[in-house]
């Protein structure tokens, strides 16, 4: 066996991959039983599809019987490009159903052009052939980027206001877009059970590498699984990746030399990705950023804005929403900033910020 048969990172994660998010697995399962929606958000390649399909998985396990409409936002830029796309699926799923449908819906695609009577069309569907609808839209924050996204957004609320046969599960991987659209703008209020990925159980990632390593005739010990935990952050592609690059220079035991040198290979493999983030700030941002990474939370005060360069409270607020656009930095109810991405957290504080 290679290094990809044990450490997947290039494909969803099942079966013995998936790891520690069984439970909200199980929760999402219970909520499209219960006909509630869920919204689930969290940064890029944090593992929101694998739950996603893991819930799916336990749906089809119980019997639950469902039609599920996917539909991936990633590349559609304009409310028109959705209704196309959207509208299309839609439509080659009643021609379908009514085939076997005593009272056929024989609905045609210029009734769908008007977004209303598209967002409601799932629900009628469902009504007319007794059955149950689950859309999952996947990279919903993009509708930000469409031209009239405020008209797909109300008429998204409105759907979901009406809904009786059919249930939504969307997810997000710009934080800090889902969280505008659903937190800050509060589109849909309380019809949709929100959900933030926490990283994976440190606990699951060393039994899971331990159990790995030892099936092979190799040997990593608790605390070296704990190192790449760490170093990762718990953030699953990251540490199937360090994983996969420890098992690839070690023919017995994963030790220090070896982890020193998988970390190598980990940050060269995403530094220029790293590099980009940083030569796309202004002065002004890094000194932000490294007010961050130093653990400063009040970052009006006089001596921190002097400290570091931030010239006003005014600035300060619009260096915020620039380090929010750019996805780089999330902000907590206290307004105290965190780095998305783990790896980046670490790279600049060991490796940029020294």
């Amino acid at each position: 066996m290679n290094s990809l048969t044990n450490f997947n990172f290039h494909n969803r994660a099942s079966g013995q991959f998936f790891l520690s998010r069984q439970e909200e697995a199980k929760t999402i399962a219970n909520h499209i039983q219960n006909k509630t929606n869920v919204v689930l958000y969290s940064g890029y390649k944090t593992g929101k599809q694998s739950l996603i399909t893991q819930a799916f998985d336990i749906l089809d396990k119980s019997k639950y019987e469902y039609i599920l409409i996917t539909l991936d936002l990633f590349n559609i830029s304009s409310l028109e490009s959705f209704i196309s796309s959207y509208s299309k699926k839609l439509l080659d799923i009643s021609k379908r159903l009514d085939q076997n449908a005593l009272f056929p819906l024989s609905m045609d695609e210029s009734k769908l052009r008007k977004l209303p009577a598209l967002m409601d069309f799932p629900d009628r569907m469902g009504s007319i052939y007794g059955r149950e609808f689950i859309i999952y839209f996947k990279n919903f924050h993009n509708v930000l980027n469409f031209n009239r996204s405020e008209a797909f957004l109300e008429a998204f609320e409105k759907a979901m206001g009406k809904r009786t046969n059919s249930t939504y599960v969307v997810s997000g991987s710009c934080v800090n877009m889902m969280r505008y659209i659903f937190e800050q703008k509060k589109y849909c209020f309380n019809m949709f059970e929100p959900m933030q990925l926490a990283p994976l159980r440190i606990e699951d990632v060393s039994e899971f590498l331990e159990n790995t390593f030892m099936r092979t005739g190799r040997v990593i010990d608790k605390e070296i699984s704990e190192t790449i935990y760490d170093i990762c952050g718990g953030h699953p592609w990251y540490i199937m990746q360090m994983a996969s690059f420890c098992y690839n220079i070690t023919l017995g035991y994963v030790n220090g030399g070896v982890i020193a040198e998988a970390k190598k290979m980990l940050l060269s493999l995403h530094l220029p990705r790293f590099m980009q983030m940083i030569g796309d700030l202004t002065e002004n941002q890094v000194n932000f950023l490294r007010a961050v990474n130093n653990g400063v939370e009040r970052y009006t005060s006089a001596e921190v804005m002097s400290k570091y360069h931030l010239n006003s409270s005014a600035n300060v607020a619009r260096i915020k929403e620039a380090m929010k656009k750019k996805e780089i930095l999330m902000f907590d109810d206290k307004e105290r900033g965190e780095v998305i991405d783990p790896l980046f957290k670490y790279w600049l504080k060991n490796y940029y910020f020294v």
